[in-house]
């Protein structure tokens, strides 16, 4: 009604943490009448969360609409493009949905407000009331009623064969969770079939007094940092299972960009991680209530060039195994020292244009995994790269969205590198010596690295290699001949790869290549007759590949299982009698609209 009947341009959805502000106002732009008024290209949902970049914000407003994404050089620029996109989308009414704005947040809201255009609206979710805008909308805790189905719902396991304990005992749980559906959802998914004890035993807890950012994390960052602390299993089956563990218990969300029922083995790029910033807020709280000698995980988010109090004042080394350092586009890359002898693993988020490397990587003797992540919208280049080299011990290597110079990777001299994963990078020419500067990499990761034009002939040298996946680099159109000298390749993705014309006929020298991806490769016209040669061949992935012709040497291919649209297996099913057990497995058209809002978690 307010959106509809009201002529306020600024709606305000007002209340505490985990009372559902953003779950409404998602559903509200999912409302069949709000789609028809305002149509789906012009509702716009964006997360301002507590240090807003409104650079990274407009860029992703353009983006939306599949408009050419500016260059901006500063906030005021923003601003002005701010202007001139709402211009261009004319006299359409828009919605505005800003969640989670905090109220240091006042003055960038105002210039929402100041450009909106004529029978637009902006939504606003916050804790804060913004009394400016008029009386918000204060979304009140669950009812009593409301907040039993809630919690019984989180409880009980999807088969029914879960129990809830007596009567009593649920009362108490869910008063304690005072009608917060966060902490219904939470305390239900993790008492879910759990003995009557455990449920008491939680009872008495949260009687004793109840619970005091909003973007994605990659699945795969989370299993290389798991992998190397907790010694998991190298495929990171492990460590995916402990996140469907906790996506159960509701203390995380775990969302899938492809076909949830087609999983590849050890292939987690599609998978990312959400989480509440109320119960992320939670885990940053518990950690630094231990004194910080002797904390596990130090958590530090530097505002401009403003260090942590506890960091400065550090006399003494501490015991951490992980740490995560966030800083926001005001940063000038002048690192204060910090004593890290046993941190494992590294993660570093910015925004800034210009970043630098901190100096005292140089002592991190125990790293085994460094990530390294951009939130800016272009790629930033890291001119101290080659410290990275000093990492004797480092065994993988995450970036994302970072221009590395050229002569970076050939100059580094790590041994012990097992994995590099690079998202959306410029590296130039820079693996044309590969094979000498990680002598034991066991698998490569690159997707969505546009700027590559060439299949990198460097990793052709790279004998020991396992796993090999270039996915999404689109101007990509040959490999090269010299790739059937990688004889240990166990694994090939080349998925949506949409230039690449064929396959060389030296692919069929990967006599222990098990799993193959070719899907929405969508220039390929054939298949090499050599494919026959690949004795291994378990899984061959080609969704999308209908232009792709089969020869028949295909079917010297034993206990081959095919994974692909409906119109490509009937090609497949036309070859059935060349085989022995031939299994087709048809992939379902997906209508996944998970990557809409495609942002990245500082972890």
């Amino acid at each position: 009604m307010e959106i509809f009947g009201s002529e306020k341009s600024v709606i305000v959805v007002s209340a505490p943490a985990g009372c559902g502000k953003t779950t409404l106002v998602k559903k509200l732009c999912q409302d069949e009448e709000v789609k028809e008024k305002f149509g789906n290209q012009n509702i716009f949902f964006l997360t301002f969360s507590e240090l807003p970049n409104i650079e990274v914000i407009v860029q992703r407003l353009f983006q939306h609409k599949n408009w050419e994404v500016p260059e901006l050089v500063d906030e005021n620029d923003a601003i002005n493009q701010l202007g001139l996109l709402l211009q261009k989308i004319g006299e359409c009414p828009i919605l505005l949905v800003l969640d989670d704005v905090w109220d240091r947040s006042q003055s960038l809201l105002d210039e929402f407000v100041c450009q909106l255009p004529h029978n637009s609206k902006i939504l606003v979710t916050s804790r804060s009331d913004f009394p400016k805008f008029g009386p918000p909308y204060n979304l009140k805790p669950l009812n009593h009623d409301d907040a039993m189905n809630l919690f019984s719902h989180s409880a009980i396991l999807n088969d029914g064969n879960s129990y809830l304990p007596d009567k009593d005992t649920v009362e108490k749980i869910v008063k304690a969770c005072n009608g917060f559906p966060l902490a219904l959802k939470v305390v239900g998914g993790s008492l879910r079939g759990q003995p009557r004890a455990v449920w008491r035993s939680q009872a008495l807890k949260l009687s004793k007094g109840a619970f005091p950012e909003d973007q994605r994390i990659p699945a795969s960052a989370l299993i290389d940092i798991w992998t190397e602390l907790y010694e998991l299993d190298e495929d990171g089956i492990h460590a995916m299972a402990n996140l469907h563990r906790l996506s159960l218990q509701n203390l995380l969300n775990l969302i899938s960009l492809g076909n949830e029922e087609i999983e590849e083995d050890g292939f987690y790029n599609e998978h990312f991680v959400t989480q509440h910033d109320l119960l992320r807020e939670l885990i940053i709280l518990e950690s630094s209530l231990e004194p910080v000698a002797e904390r596990r995980r130090l958590i530090a988010y530097i505002n401009g060039n403003k260090f942590p109090e506890w960091w400065l004042e550090q006399k003494q080394s501490t015991s951490a195994c992980l740490m995560s350092i966030s800083t926001d586009e005001a940063f000038s890359s002048r690192w204060h020292k910090i004593q890290l002898p046993h941190v494992e693993a590294l993660v570093l988020n910015f925004q800034s244009k210009n970043y630098k490397l901190p100096v005292f990587i140089e002592k991190l003797d125990e790293l085994k995994v460094l990530v390294v992540t951009n939130y800016g919208f272009f790629p930033t280049q890291i001119c101290n790269f080659p410290l990275v080299g000093s990492l004797s011990n480092l065994k993988r290597i995450r970036l994302e969205k970072i221009s590395v110079p050229s002569f970076s990777f050939n100059s580094l001299r790590l041994k012990n590198l097992q994995k590099i994963c690079l998202v959306m990078c410029d590296t130039g020419e820079g693996f044309s010596e590969i094979s000498d500067s990680f002598p034991n990499l066991v698998e490569i990761d690159i997707d969505y690295c546009n700027a590559m034009k060439e299949f990198p002939d460097g990793f052709c040298d790279l004998i020991q290699l396992k796993k090999l996946s270039i996915t999404n680099c689109h101007k990509i159109s040959t490999l090269p001949g010299r790739i059937g000298n990688l004889m240990n390749l166990e694994t090939l993705r080349l998925s949506s790869c949409i230039d690449l014309s064929e396959l060389p006929d030296t692919i069929g020298r990967l006599r222990n290549l098990r799993h193959l991806n070719i899907s929405d490769c969508v220039s390929i016209g054939k298949l090499p007759t050599q494919i026959g040669e690949m004795c291994s061949l378990r899984r061959l992935f080609m969704n999308n590949c209908t232009n792709c012709e089969l020869p028949l040497s295909i079917g010297k291919l034993e206990h081959l299982e095919v994974l692909c649209d409906e119109e490509t297996a009937l090609q497949w099913a036309n070859l059935e009698a060349y085989f022995k057990n031939l299994k087709i497995t048809v992939i379902q058209e997906d209508t996944n609209l998970n990557w809409l809002p495609l942002n990245s978690h500082h972890f």
